[in-house]
């Protein structure tokens, strides 16, 4: 998927993602009218897809929201 962004990008161009907390997959049904599949492989193995698609990670910052969960993602840069 992150070749696939990389394709839509110049050397230069950044990528703003969501990190995920922890490795799942989950089938959510009722899903704007159907089932939808769900996945993640964890926060090291997409850091590491990215890299291996031909992005820098430049940084990993976490929001807090108001009510106190945390929010981690991603900005990287495609090096090309």
């Amino acid at each position: 998927a992150y070749r696939g962004c990389a394709r839509g990008l110049q050397a230069g161009g950044r990528l703003l993602g969501r990190l995920p907390g922890g490795r799942f997959e989950t089938t959510r049904r009722g899903w704007m009218g159907g089932s939808m599949f769900f996945s993640a492989p964890g926060r090291d193995q997409t850091l590491s897809q990215l890299e291996t698609a031909g992005f820098e990670i430049v940084e990993t910052p976490t929001a807090t929201d108001p009510l106190g969960s945390n929010t981690e993602f991603v900005l990287a840069e495609y090096t090309g």
